[in-house]
């Protein structure tokens, strides 16, 4: 007869196996009523052997009551988005690169399903959990620790006391949906429109005990921050991710050459509907984490790394009406609007946007069309052509010319040679609304609590008229009490969110300001060079040109933004508004400074871009190609031809290790 702890860890791996079949391979093999009461019997062994605790057990997943809010921290590595591709030839393109930049052809991909998730991030510290966070705008996300405890799929501890970042997806399978779907039903509740969109509304939610109860699950398939020393390649950190108890993605494949890669997207595409989530194509990662530490990435996704998404599904209905609306810089867009909503890709689709006048005369759109819709990436839904031998007798081509602005019922006017179609009145409250909305979002300042209904609203009660408003609505605090939804502890959270982006960083100031052409590279690149908003105002074209990677054309918007605002700039600055400015190493012994500084090879605990952005704060110009021009070279582990080039032409050259002391000692 087993004894009573043989019974015990024997039900702790029967409901690890139980959770795996319920949330990855969707095919349960008991019922609700009979995990529960496996689950009854574990609790009740657990109470009566407490030195058998373990805080991994499928019981141990308490958190810790209600929370009055999440709190943003910061990922120890940012966390980037995908580049995607739809065809071979974007893969072989893809390919290329990698096999150029590592001058050599036998690279070793990763291929797995792309699961259609929210993204989380989990920070280990000496083998146990810390901290889980969201994605957030990539270097700062909200800690959701509590509410990821309570998923049984996410370990609270490692096998090994070691300090890393693991990432993934936090999904609903299709199951869980259907069950969540049919109960908020039952409770007149509106439904989600997508797994995706029921679990990172799950997430956030401000009381575990109801995370629990949707039945989330989390699938590791990333490694954030890490020593190099742990792990050699992503294969060996999955192997370690399945030992510590995580879920991994089904089916991973290691290919060489592009042949041997689609063969695996194509082998991923037909087995996709046998998986119990939502997949929406597959992704290609370098193997050997050497490689991709030498490869870098960009600003917004890793170059070692991308995305192969599927052909959408298609459906055909009919246009009821085009809509217009007006976005911040007075931009108007046309959405189709249709008569039956289409269901693709599990989620209902009643309108699409088409995008500008230019492509609804491209493609011939009229009201009362039949068209063909699909969704983009499965994403974006979007008008693809027109049934012509549907079309009714009587339809017009539909234009902008006689129709006015849907907000303010201004004029329409386009510029000769543009594409845009505009509001001409700087005062439409639609322009307002958005380029607040802007300002006050994660990719702007990040005001917390300031989204697109509070815009609207405080817009409407004339409290703000321009983005400096902002910063006086601490004396619309009496007005915000009386509002409906607006206790004091909201009103004194919201004031407090925008207090603190008074020092927001300089780079993000200048995104908010949502100047055209401008894009996050080139807002850190002019907070690097110019210090201050009063510097930035004061410059001509040529101070804007002279800096590496901004041409004429964004050198006459950044003049012309820069003039055409100076109220608004100098009215942000009375209401104290004081970006903080990057940090410049101005290091008395700094030999990089003044000079054209490339990168080959991978640094010991660098990143390319951070290697790159290092360069620009140390004084330097950081190039991607080793010319006469080029005054030095960082060399790290597995350099290339660059370095033989560099040799060739007597460029000077500086070890990694050395780079790396120079920037930690500057």
């Amino acid at each position: 007869m087993k004894s009573e702890k043989d019974r015990l860890l024997e039900l702790r791996e029967e409901l690890d196996r139980h959770n795996r079949k319920y949330y990855v391979d969707a095919r349960p093999e008991i019922s609700d009523a009979d995990y529960d009461r496996l689950y009854r019997e574990l609790l009740a062994l657990e109470d009566r052997h407490p030195e058998l605790a373990d805080v991994s057990s499928p019981t141990r997943r308490v958190g810790g009551g209600k929370l009055e809010g999440f709190v943003s921290r910061p990922h120890r590595l940012p966390m980037l988005s995908l580049d995607n591709v739809y065809s071979r030839e974007g893969l072989a393109e893809f390919v290329e690169r990698v096999h150029r930049g590592l001058e050599r052809t036998d690279v070793a991909f990763a291929v797995e399903p792309k699961i259609d998730g929210v993204a989380v991030n989990l920070q280990f510290e000496k083998g146990r959990l810390a901290c889980g966070l969201t994605r957030g705008d990539g270097e700062t996300g909200d800690d959701i620790t509590e509410n990821l405890k309570r998923l049984s799929t996410v370990p609270l501890t490692l096998p090994k006391p070691v300090t890393l970042e693991v990432r993934g997806e936090v999904f609903m399978n299709n199951r869980a949906f259907e069950d969540l779907n049919r109960a908020r039903a039952l409770a007149d509740e509106a439904p989600f429109v997508n797994p995706r969109n029921a679990a990172a509304g799950s997430l956030k939610l401000l009381d575990p005990d109801e995370v629990a109860r949707r039945k989330l699950a989390f699938i590791a398939h990333s490694l954030g921050h890490a020593d190099s020393s742990l792990f050699e390649t992503y294969s060996e950190a999955l192997k370690f991710f399945d030992s510590a108890g995580f879920l991994i993605p089904p089916g991973v494949a290691i290919a060489v050459g592009l042949d041997p890669l689609f063969k695996e997207i194509e082998r991923i595409y037909l087995e996709k509907s046998n998986l119990a989530f939502d997949v929406d194509g597959a992704v290609m990662k370098i193997d050997r984490l050497t490689d991709r530490r030498r490869l870098g990435e960009t600003a917004k996704a890793p170059r070692w790394a991308i995305a192969y998404k599927y052909a959408a599904e298609r459906k055909e209905t009919k246009i009821q009406d085009i809509e217009l609306s007006v976005g911040r810089t007075g931009t108007v867009t046309p959405t189709a609007v249709f008569e039956k909503p289409v269901y693709l890709s599990r989620t209902t689709v009643s309108r699409a946007s088409l995008h500008n006048f230019d492509e609804i005369e491209r493609k011939g759109i009229r009201i009362r069309d039949t068209v063909i819709v699909e969704k983009a990436g499965e994403i974006i839904p979007q008008v693809v052509e027109v049934v012509r031998r549907k079309r009714p007798r009587g339809s017009a081509p539909f234009t902008y010319k006689g129709r006015t602005c849907p907000s303010c019922r201004g004029p329409l006017t386009r510029v000769e040679g543009e594409v845009a179609v505009r509001c001409a009145n700087l005062s439409c409250p639609a322009q307002l609304e958005r380029g607040i909305e802007y300002f006050a979002s994660k990719a702007g300042v990040d005001i917390e609590g300031m989204g697109e209904k509070v815009v609207e609203l405080f817009v409407r009660q004339r409290w703000i008229r321009s983005i400096a408003d902002l910063y006086r609505l601490d004396r619309r605090r009496a007005g915000m009490l009386e509002l409906e939804g607006f206790a004091e502890k909201r009103v004194e959270n919201l004031l407090s969110a925008i207090d603190r982006t008074k020092s927001a960083p300089l780079e993000r100031v200048i995104c908010a300001l949502g100047i055209p052409n401008v894009g996050e590279v080139a807002a850190r690149d002019l907070a690097l060079q110019f210090g201050g908003l009063d510097k930035l105002q004061k410059a001509v074209a040529a101070d804007f040109i002279a800096i590496d990677g901004i041409g004429p054309k964004m050198a006459d918007s950044l003049v012309s933004f820069f003039k055409r605002n100076r109220k608004l700039l100098n009215d942000l600055k009375r209401v104290g508004l004081r970006p903080a400015a990057p940090r410049k190493i101005e290091a008395r012994d700094n030999p990089l400074k003044g000079k054209r500084v490339v990168i080959t090879g991978a640094l010991p605990a660098l990143t390319r871009s951070a290697a790159e952005n290092a360069v620009r704060r140390l004084g330097g110009v950081a190039g991607s190609s080793v010319t006469k021009a080029t005054d030095f070279l960082i060399v790290g582990e597995d350099a290339g031809s660059k370095l033989d080039k560099a040799r060739a032409l007597g460029v000077a050259t500086m070890t990694g290790e050395a780079f790396e002391k120079l920037v930690a000692g500057s």
